[in-house]
């Protein structure tokens, strides 16, 4: 019975989607345990075997996937540190303009003071 759940699943989808495979394989197994008067209260997936150059294909698959995952972040992060940066040099530049504009007031009352 586990095996007829167990094959509704590619490997790929027992690696990604254990949980899934784990909620299946218990119900089935739980409702046959019912029909003859016994109870399941849990059931886990401890290991799964797969051949070995699959699971290293598996695994290299999940570390490539999480280097991109990481490569968009970075991305994300160094354009919100552009924009930050962007944002501070336009207030600065408006800060100096500012300053520039209170020196020229203070130049110009000057001239017409004299």
């Amino acid at each position: 019975m586990l095996r007829d759940v167990a094959s509704n699943f590619t490997a790929y989808e027992f690696f990604y989607n254990r949980a899934e495979v784990e909620a299946q394989m218990q119900t089935a197994l739980g409702d046959s345990m019912g029909v003859r008067g016994g109870t399941l209260s849990d059931l886990q997936l401890l290991d799964i075997n797969l051949p070995s150059m699959f699971d290293s294909s598996l695994t290299e698959t999940e570390r490539i996937r999480q280097r991109i995952k990481q490569v968009d972040f970075d991305l994300a992060d160094a354009v919100v540190r552009a924009q930050n940066k962007r944002r501070r040099m336009f207030e600065e530049a408006r800060v100096v303009t500012n300053e520039k504009n209170a020196q020229a007031t203070v130049q110009r009352n000057t001239w017409d003071a004299q």
